[in-house]
């Protein structure tokens, strides 16, 4: 589909959590939108283009949701920020293919400690969002 929707901060994490439990598939280039999604048990894809997406997803092993195809250089240490946009690139045939086999795949659960401490600092991650908009 060619659709993006935009979507109000919600007012509280349950009410982000019930947002992203209604997509088929969230694709995100942000390590927030990877631990929000995984949270939520909404099916996601990461274009990971920060060296901390790499790590969560490693350590997770989630590395099946990344739809990056190949990092020239592997510099994703951009200009000391650790995230470089410039520095992945994406089969795009790839990433559909990966697309479709995530959203149809069960999310793989997180420890329920990790959950509760996810779960505290999402409402902190709203409030934060909420102020700046």
């Amino acid at each position: 589909s060619q659709r993006v929707l935009f979507y109000n901060i919600p007012e509280t994490p349950s009410r982000m959590i019930s947002l992203l439990k209604r997509f088929r598939c969230v694709v995100t280039t942000r390590l927030h939108g990877m631990i929000l999604s995984q949270v939520a048990g909404a099916p996601y894809v990461a274009i990971e283009c920060h060296l901390k997406m790499r790590a969560f997803l490693q350590e997770h092993g989630l590395a099946d949701r990344s739809i990056v195809t190949t990092t020239p250089g592997m510099d994703l240490g951009h200009k000391g920020y650790g995230y470089n946009p410039e520095a992945v690139e994406i089969d795009i045939e790839q990433a559909v293919q990966t697309i479709r086999a995530i959203r149809d795949a069960p999310t793989p659960a997180f420890s329920s400690g990790f959950r509760e401490v996810l779960q505290g600092a999402l409402g902190e991650v709203l409030t934060h969002a909420r102020q700046r908009t």
